[in-house]
C-alpha cells in the first residue's frame, strides 16, 4: 500500500522492483511484455544495465506473441522501449539503446498512419545512430521521420510541432555532416513553425522559438552569415530574458549559453569592447545559474576582449563598438 500522500512515481526504484518482479509464465503476452518493461526501465536507473537490456528484449519477444492487431498495445510498448533507450544512452550503453530502438521501429512499422509513434521512434534511433558512429543512416531515419510528419502536418496542423522537432534532429544531422546549406534549410522551416505556435500559444511553445532561433544563428554563422546570426540569437535572448524573469532556475542556463554565442559572433566582427560586455552579461548569467566554472570561464574571455579592444583603439576606431553592449 502507497503511504498517504504519495503518489506511484515518487515510490523509490527498489519498490518497483519488486512490484514488478513477480513471475510471468501464464500472464498474457502484453501482460508480459508491460511487466518486462516496466522492470527494464527500473533496472536501468539503478545501473543493472545486462538486466535490464534483457528484459527489453524480453518484452519485444512478449509483444510478438499479441494475438491480434492491438495498435494501442504496440503504441505504449514503444514509447515504453523509447524512454528505456534513452534512459541506456544517458548511461553510456548506446549500443545496447540502439538495439533496442531498432526492435521498437520495427514494430512501430505496422501502426496506422497518422500514429505519431513510428516517426518519433525514428528520431530517437536517428539520434542513437549518429551516436554510434553511423551518420548517413541516422540522418535517413530522422528525414523519414521529417516526412512521415510533413504529410501528417498537412492534413492536421496538430502535427506541427512533432515535424518542428524531426526539422530540429535534422538540422543536427546536417550540421555535423558538414551540410550547412541544408541544414540551414531545415532549422529556418523549424524556425517558421515554431514561430506559428508561439504566436498561437506562447506559453507552450515560446521557449522553443528561442532554442530553435539559438540554432538558427548557429547555422547563420556557418554559413558566413553573422549579421544574420547576431540579430537571430539576440532575438533569442530578448526571449529568454522573458522567460528567466519568470522561471530563473529553469532559463538561466539557456539565457546565459545565447549571450555566450552571441558574444563570440560579436567578437568574431572586430567589435572587442561589445564582447567584452556581452562576456560580463554572460558571466553574470552562468553565475546566477548555478554555473560557477562556466561563469569564470567568460571572465576570462571579457578580459581577452578587452585587450583587443584597447589594442584595436591604438590602431583605429573600432567600428560600430557600442552596437551591441
Amino acid at each position: 500500500m502507497v503511504a498517504s500522500g504519495s503518489s506511484a512515481e515518487e515510490r523509490p526504484l527498489a519498490d518497483i522492483l519488486r512490484l514488478t518482479g513477480g513471475p510471468v509464465v501464464g500472464d498474457p503476452p502484453e501482460t508480459a511484455a508491460s511487466v518486462q518493461l516496466a522492470r527494464g526501465i527500473a533496472l536501468v536507473q539503478v545501473h543493472r544495465y545486462a538486466e535490464a537490456v534483457m528484459l527489453a528484449e524480453a518484452a519485444i519477444d512478449s509483444a510478438r506473441r499479441v494475438p491480434g492487431d492491438d495498435p494501442e498495445f504496440v503504441a505504449e510498448l514503444v514509447d515504453g522501449l523509447h524512454t528505456f533507450s534513452r534512459l541506456a544512452a544517458a548511461s553510456g550503453s548506446r549500443e545496447e539503446a540502439l538495439r533496442v530502438m531498432k526492435e521498437a521501429v520495427a514494430l512501430a512499422e505496422p501502426l496506422p498512419e497518422p500514429d505519431e509513434t513510428l516517426p518519433r521512434a525514428l528520431n530517437q534511433l536517428g539520434l542513437l545512430l549518429l551516436e554510434c558512429g553511423r551518420a548517413e543512416e541516422g540522418r535517413a531515419a530522422t528525414e523519414r521521420s521529417v516526412a512521415i510528419r510533413r504529410q501528417a502536418a498537412e492534413a492536421d496542423p496538430a502535427a506541427l510541432p512533432g515535424l518542428a522537432t524531426s526539422l530540429y534532429n535534422l538540422n543536427h544531422h546536417l550540421t555535423t555532416a558538414g551540410l550547412h546549406a541544408e541544414a540551414l534549410a531545415s532549422i529556418e522551416e523549424a524556425v517558421e513553425i515554431a514561430r506559428l505556435l508561439a504566436d498561437r500559444e506562447p506559453d507552450t511553445y515560446l521557449a522553443d522559438l528561442a532554442s530553435a532561433l539559438h540554432n538558427l544563428s548557429m547555422t547563420l554563422r556557418e554559413t558566413g552569415q553573422i549579421d544574420r546570426a547576431i540579430c537571430t540569437v539576440e532575438e533569442a535572448i530578448e526571449i529568454y530574458h522573458r522567460l528567466a524573469d519568470r522561471d530563473p532556475a529553469h532559463y538561466l542556463p539557456e539565457l546565459a549559453e545565447s549571450l555566450e554565442v552571441m558574444c563570440h559572433q560579436v567578437a568574431g566582427t572586430g567589435q572587442y569592447r561589445a564582447a567584452a560586455a556581452l562576456a560580463d552579461r554572460c558571466a553574470q548569467a552562468y553565475r546566477a545559474g548555478g554555473n560557477p566554472g562556466a561563469a569564470l570561464g567568460m571572465r576570462v574571455h571579457k578580459v581577452r576582449y578587452r585587450l583587443r579592444g584597447l589594442t584595436r583603439r591604438g590602431s583605429g576606431p573600432e567600428h560600430d563598438s557600442d552596437r551591441h553592449s
